[in-house]
C-alpha cells in the first residue's frame, strides 16, 4: 500500500495529533512530517511502514479514513438527516 502526502496528513488529523506529536510518535522531526505532507519531500519506505504498522490496521481502515476526509472536505460530517 502506497500512502500519498494527503493521506499522511489525513491519518494524522483523524487521530487528532499535531504535527509535532505525530513526528514524536514516529521518531522523526516535525519538519520532515511537514515536508512530506506538503509534497516537498517523498515519504520514505521506512516511515510509511511505521505509519501503516501503528495507525492503519488494513486497507479497509484506510478507505474509511479517506471517506471521513472526503466528508470533512465537503462539510458533511455531523449533518443532520432531513
Amino acid at each position: 500500500m502506497k500512502l500519498t502526502a494527503n493521506e499522511v496528513k489525513l491519518i494524522r488529523n483523524v487521530y487528532g495529533f499535531s504535527r509535532k506529536q505525530f513526528a514524536y510518535f514516529l521518531n522523526v522531526s516535525d519538519n520532515y512530517i511537514y515536508l512530506v505532507e506538503t509534497g516537498r519531500e517523498p515519504l520514505s519506505t521506512s516511515l510509511e511502514a511505521k505509519i501503516l504498522d501503528k495507525y492503519i490496521v488494513d486497507e479497509f481502515m484506510l478507505i474509511a479514513i479517506k471517506d471521513v476526509g472526503a466528508q470533512v472536505r465537503s462539510k458533511q460530517v455531523g449533518d443532520k438527516d432531513a
